[in-house]
């Protein structure tokens, strides 16, 4: 069981968005964000082509 004091930690987080090249089975972009951040904006900037895959 936690105690309030650890409760109430502030805990970080980050996320990595991957653009993956299929064919040549290798990261094209990334970006990394804070954990809490909405993907739907990054995913806006980032370029995605054939043959590649937003992870």
């Amino acid at each position: 069981m936690e105690t309030k004091a650890l409760q109430n930690e502030h805990k970080a987080a980050a996320k990595l968005h991957v653009i993956w090249d299929v064919d040549g089975e290798w990261i094209d972009d990334f970006v990394i964000t804070p954990g809490r951040r909405n993907d739907s904006p990054v995913s806006l900037e980032l370029r995605l082509l054939q043959g590649k895959v937003c992870l």
